[in-house]
């Protein structure tokens, strides 16, 4: 920061000004900061400003009796009008003509209006060789991220005697300039530092760095998605395109004394926290080179400050809907896992991913180079048990049910949403497509309650394809859904979606004897399969490992060109189970190629 500049930040939202300015006293530089409110006046600004110099210069001088205010001489002025109105707002003063200065004590200062400005930023406390290191909580005022400058260093805090020294006192080395570093085996043992140099286009700001808590250390080996990359080293191109669906496992189920001596005894506790998961989450999903990206499980701090920023770092962008109420704790089906209600959360990429709720996300691609799907037209989300009451499309389902009570009370008491968005193909302009994703109930007596979830969500993705119909005349409206349905290959869901037909004779209906349905067979006429097929396990934790992750395609106008080989039975009991070392969820990412078919 320049020693001789004051800034001054507006941010109208918050209703504030922020000030800065670096004061010498005695021998060194004290830094004040103010937040004050626009409409608050220059004479009060003043009056603020001397005091808060004035009690640090009493405390430096030791001086125990007050001292006059006037001591501290506050006041503006400027090229063409000289000083200026005291009465005068602070906001107005951002209208000033020329060059603005201001008198402090015995320093003077030149304003700086909205300069950029790194309002926050901080390194992880996990840095892995091999992994992606990049700015976390990074938030910036009046910049842009791509004209900000990333300048990286790397550092030893042991002196050439052995002893350990402060940070002030390493010498760093440059070793990259961009928002995402990834550290070398040259780095271990090191600390890194980043300085960060905010900008706009137009003209930069006061730099600001940051230093590791921790030095970086050796990662865990070849993980077994990254032989898995072999397979998807390259974009898709053409009518081509890559899906991904992938629960990451919300940090809720691994953050407990309980996950880590009951759920997940076999995992070192290191490998269970959020800092270390995050790292391989992201180096996966990278490697995936994918167009579309459901996730199921994303906390809102993972998308906000990690998945988001490093995904739009890729060239994507995010939306992000919460869950409709807090989460409890409940045991699981399978093993006893935490269970939190959907949310939903949707980040687009330059190519497209989605990511889904129940802590979900979807990503979708709106602006990526290679084509694929492009053009986001519209999205919505819905938490199913107010749809079922509420949405026409869904009354045939609600009627049969509305009068089973303790059925219906399980039913609206779940928290479980789908989203939906629209995306034009970029390759084909005559395909538009309908991004469906979702994470159902759990619950090991609750076949019913998924069929009825699984049908109210295929009911109103149908119904939006109606709608698109409608206003796409002669496109063709394809459908994709993805989620963690958990339920296995046998159960209804499975047959409603790929045959179009949940008869009401299905033992899914009996799952639980008090809330049995009956007389409610579930129809749809847009046939599905699944890009990767049943796969022998998409779970593998000790005490459960099924098939319950998909991703449903619309057979009528897509076909599969690739699967990604899912890892081997060795490889997912290498480390016991999932989540490991080189695993960082409980379940398996899957990978599909699709193409569009020529119509």
């Amino acid at each position: 920061m320049n020693l001789d500049k004051c800034y001054f930040r507006y941010t109208e939202n918050e209703n504030k000004i922020d000030i800065t300015f670096w004061l010498k006293v005695k021998d060194s530089f004290r830094q004040f900061n103010l937040c004050r409110k626009p409409a608050e006046t220059l004479e009060t600004l003043f009056f603020r400003i001397g005091t808060n110099v004035e009690k640090v210069l009493k405390k430096s001088n030791k001086k125990k009796s007050s001292c006059d205010n006037s001591e501290v001489n506050v006041k503006l002025c400027d090229s063409i009008d000289g000083t200026f109105n005291e009465k005068s707002t602070c906001l107005e003063l951002f209208a000033a003509k020329g060059p603005v200065k201001l008198k402090i004590h015995d320093s003077i200062y030149e304003i700086v209006f909205n300069a950029p400005w790194v309002v926050s930023i901080n390194l992880p406390l996990c840095i892995l060789v091999g992994f992606p290191v990049y700015p976390e909580n990074f938030t910036i005022q009046h910049a842009l991220k791509n004209s900000c400058s990333f300048n990286w260093y790397k550092g030893s805090t042991i002196n050439e005697k052995g002893n350990h020294i402060s940070d002030l006192h390493v010498k760093w080395d440059l070793v990259g300039e961009t928002f995402i570093y990834s550290p070398t085996p040259q780095d271990i043992g090191m600390k890194l530092k980043l300085e960060c140099i905010p900008g706009n286009g137009y003209k930069k700001g006061p730099a600001v760095e940051t230093i590791s808590k921790n030095v970086v250390e050796a990662g865990p080996g070849t993980c077994p998605f990254e032989t898995r990359h072999k397979f998807t080293n390259e974009k898709l191109k053409h009518r081509s395109f890559r899906c991904v669906t992938y629960n990451i496992l919300a940090d809720l189920y691994c953050d407990s004394d309980f996950t880590r001596t009951s759920l997940h005894p076999y995992c070192p506790p290191y490998a269970l926290h959020i800092d270390y998961r995050k790292l391989l989450i992201f180096k996966e999903l990278q490697g995936y080179n994918a167009d579309i990206i459901c996730l199921q499980e994303v906390d809102s701090k993972i998308f906000n400050h990690h998945l988001q920023p490093l995904m739009k770092n890729e060239g994507l962008n995010g939306l992000f809907y919460k869950k409709g109420r807090q989460v409890t704790t409940r045991p699981d089906k399978f093993n006893l896992k935490f269970i939190i209600p959907p949310v939903v959360l949707k980040v687009r990429l330059e190519r497209s991913w989605c990511s889904s709720y129940e802590l979900l996300s979807i990503l979708k691609n709106t602006t990526f180079t290679t084509a694929k799907l492009s053009g986001l037209i519209g999205d919505e989300k819905i938490v199913l048990s107010e749809a079922l009451k509420e949405k026409p499309c869904l009354q045939s389902i609600w009627e049969r049910v509305k009068d089973n009570e303790p059925l219906i009370a399980r039913v609206l008491d779940r928290s479980t949403v789908a989203s939906a968005s629209y995306l034009l193909s970029k390759d084909d302009p005559n395909y538009l497509f309908i991004v469906g994703n979702t994470h159902l109930y759990f619950h090991p007596d609750a076949d019913h309650i998924r069929l009825i979830q699984g049908g109210i969500i295929i009911y109103w993705l149908n119904d939006i394809r109606s709608t698109l119909m409608k206003e796409f005349p002669g496109k063709i409206i394809s459908l994709i859904l993805c989620g963690d349905f958990n339920s296995v290959p046998t159960c209804g869901i499975y047959e409603l979606y790929t045959t179009g037909v949940a008869a009401s004779t299905l033992p899914d209906w009996k799952s639980n004897a008090e809330q049995a349905v009956t007389g409610l067979s579930l129809e749809q006429g847009t046939l599905l399969e699944s890009a990767c097929g049943t796969p022998q396990f998409t779970n593998f934790t000790e005490g459960f490992a099924d098939c319950l992750d998909y991703i449903f395609y619309d057979k009528s106008s897509l076909q599969v060109e690739q699967v990604v080989p899912m890892p081997s039975l060795e490889e997912l009991q290498a480390n016991t189970a999932l989540p490991s070392v080189v695993f960082p969820s409980d379940h398996i990412a899957l990978v599909a190629d699709l193409k569009m078919n020529q119509m």
